[in-house]
């Protein structure tokens, strides 16, 4: 039969259906394929294990099987080797009658050949007529020697002149003793053809079963991995997203297991709870920024006429003291009053006014706009930036985080040294560093510095005049824009890097 011609080349992929294409990209919007981790993970596990055990069963089946068919086969050939002695004996027993052609008979009747051997275990007759054993003595093989010993055996040769082949030897008795061997023997062609076909059929089979086991294993895994792949994707984008409804339940889907509805309403539950938080928060902040201006107003009405005054009454050391610490205190007041309105407002993530802003030109701006706290400081601020350098931002809001970062470098750095403004355009973002010589800040309050109220020394907060909010704010816008905010300090030298991409994602 002829071969079925194989195709040219591989057979190409049909086009995926408008629903499977959107299934497909409603399964990876979320920034990565659902069926992977756990999912993939469990599949890889059970499929090696389903793999290992078939595997088991094949070299045991194999091996079984291999054992049962050449029993089989030598069980079969001596009980013929018994037909054939029969058949012969009677032939030689009948006076005047020639055994040769009985022996020709039998031999094309179970299509084996046939030798007859004397007791010393020479070849007397031999049914291959071209054949150059008869006379020759057979009695070194192991079952020509049992057979003379009284017990029929039979073996598989691999290669033994026939090369692969099987013999069997029953002893010849004549009036109840043994006359010689009747020796049986076939080429194993057909045995070991049947046998590589079962063991073919039986690997089929298993790789059958495997393909089968993988494709439950694969809608298992992901029946049981993909809600959870979806409610970790969704967790690791972020729940305060305005436009998700916030409902991990339904993310989870109606055909997830029990277990993921228990954690999907677990999250629901932890969400509310951190919202409504959040929201207390903000409320609180907004409160304390509204109520903190009264007061500053209040104060500040009270100190306007003294100050008025202070050009032509003579107030007293005293009074001139506590006039210029009621200034000092209003100011710092409003400063923070304003800056908790700031932060407040920035959390609440009003949209965002993009434009194409000139990165030196605002580094200018902010230098100037800060000029006499750097005189004052005795420190001076200079800016490394390309003029061409453009970018996509909200200008008000950058400069607003870039008067923050500048003015925290010009209060903490040493009198007499350069405040640095720079601006580099790195492969994805625009990067502005603004770094100063001072004292360093230490490794365990990196991570804190960008906390609001946090300070690494309070008494030198308050002689700054900071409010505690501006590295706060200044992380805030960056994250608005999609970018960070880092900071490093070493062997006096301390930046801040605001990094803002140049694709600019919205949060």
């Amino acid at each position: 039969m002829a071969d079925a011609a194989l195709p040219a080349g591989p057979t190409p992929r049909p086009e995926a259906s408008p629903a499977r294409k959107t299934r497909r990209l409603a399964l990876t919007r979320l920034g990565r394929p659902l069926f992977s981790g756990l999912g993939a993970r469990l599949s890889a596990s059970v499929v090696a294990l389903l793999f290992l055990v078939l595997l088991g069963v094949n070299v045991y089946a194999d091996v079984a099987i291999g054992r049962a068919n050449l029993q089989e086969h030598e069980e079969e050939m001596i009980a013929i080797a018994w037909n054939v002695e029969e058949t012969y004996e009677s032939a030689v027993l009948q006076p005047g009658r020639d055994p040769a052609p009985v022996l020709l008979q039998l031999a094309s009747r179970y299509r084996y050949r046939i030798l007859i051997l004397d007791p010393e275990g020479r070849v007397r007759s031999d049914t291959n007529g071209v054949s150059a054993l008869v006379g020759r003595s057979l009695a070194d093989l192991a079952e020509v020697a049992s057979a003379l010993a009284g017990r029929p055996m039979a073996a598989f040769h691999e290669n033994a002149g026939f090369n692969a082949a099987f013999y069997a030897a029953v002893p010849f008795t004549l009036h109840d003793r043994i006359a010689g061997v009747v020796l049986i023997s076939s080429p194993a062609a057909d045995f070991l053809r049947d046998t590589a076909m079962l063991r073919s059929g039986l690997a089929m089979g298993s790789l059958v079963a495997l393909a089968a086991a993988v494709l439950v294993t694969f809608r298992l895994s992901r029946g049981l991995a993909a809600p959870l792949e979806r409610m970790a994707a969704r967790a690791a984008a972020g729940v305060r997203d305005a436009a998700w409804d916030g409902s991990f339940e339904r993310l989870a889907g109606p055909r997830a297991t029990a277990e993921a509805r228990r954690l999907a309403l677990a999250l629901d539950h932890m969400i509310a709870r951190l919202r409504a938080l959040e929201a207390a928060r903000q409320r609180f902040l907004a409160d304390a920024a509204h109520e903190l201006r009264t007061p500053v107003a209040n104060i500040r009405a009270l100190i306007e006429p003294l100050l008025a005054k202070r050009g032509t009454a003579q107030p007293g050391p005293a009074d001139e003291e506590l006039i210029l610490a009621l200034e000092v205190e209003c100011d710092r007041l409003a400063r923070l009053a304003g800056d908790l309105l700031d932060l407040t407002e920035l959390r609440t993530r009003p949209a965002l006014r993009l434009g194409e802003v000139a990165g030196r030109e605002l580094l200018l701006a902010v230098v100037e706009a800060l000029s006499p706290v750097a005189r004052e400081a005795g420190v001076t601020v200079a800016v490394e930036a390309d003029p061409g350098a453009r970018l996509v931002a909200d200008a008000h809001e950058l400069e607003r985080a870039l008067v923050n970062l500048v003015d925290n470098a010009i209060r903490h750095a040493l009198p007499g040294s350069q405040v640095v403004a720079r601006l580099t355009e790195g492969p994805r973002d625009w990067l502005f560093e603004v770094e100063n010589r001072g004292e360093p800040i230490p490794p365990e309050a990196l991570p804190h510095i960008f906390e609001p109220f946090y300070r690494l020394d309070s008494a030198r907060g308050r002689r700054s005049g900071g409010s505690g909010l501006g590295l706060a704010i200044a992380r805030e816008i960056a994250l608005r824009h999609g970018g960070s905010l880092s900071a490093a300090s070493e062997a006096g030298l301390t930046r801040f890097t605001l990094a803002v991409p140049k694709d600019v994602n919205i949060l």
